[in-house]
């Protein structure tokens, strides 16, 4: 199974669906996804950031300081962090923002 099939199957047992790919760099991959709530036709896109499973220690804390960080501050510069879910593949599912790319 590819990394990309076990992460679509890990995430759709959290109730999203595998979009796109958006990017990378550093120790993670940004994807979008459909966020399907149960029993609710709603569809919302999101954005998912995954941890690289070979990332350190150190990568991994860094990965859930953002998480938190996200999770406790509201700015119009942040984007808003919804939910951090840890297993076997670590992923912060967040808001999905429209837009050009910031290195443009």
């Amino acid at each position: 199974m590819t990394s990309e099939a076990k992460l679509s199957k890990l995430l759709e047992e959290q109730g999203l669906k595998l979009h796109e790919f958006l990017g990378e760099g550093g120790g993670s991959k940004v994807y979008s996804c459909w966020q399907i709530k149960e029993g609710k036709r709603k569809k919302n896109l999101v954005a998912v950031k995954t941890l690289n499973p070979n990332s350190s220690k150190k990568d991994k804390e860094r990965f859930d300081r953002e998480g938190d960080i996200l999770d406790e501050y509201t700015h119009e510069g942040l984007v808003r962090g919804k939910e951090l879910i840890e297993g076997d593949m670590t992923h912060l599912v967040m808001e999905h923002i429209t837009g050009s790319d910031l290195k443009e």
